[in-house]
């Protein structure tokens, strides 16, 4: 799942789900990712769509 909704980073953690989580126009997703959620492994926060590619492959591995 690639999702830029706080909401949905939350219930993607809380059901396993792996997923790349970009940021916003206000950075809370960035912030909320750097606080809390940054050791959960099943997700990467990705600044530039260009590295969503790369992302999705660390995810697979």
């Amino acid at each position: 799942m690639i999702t830029n909704r706080l909401h949905g980073h939350i219930l993607c953690i809380l059901l396993g789900i792996p997923h790349i989580f970009l940021p916003n126009a206000y950075y809370k997703n960035e912030s909320f990712y750097e606080t809390w959620t940054k050791d959960i492994p099943f997700c990467r926060f990705v600044k530039d769509t260009s590295q969503i590619e790369s992302a999705i492959k660390e995810l697979l591995e």
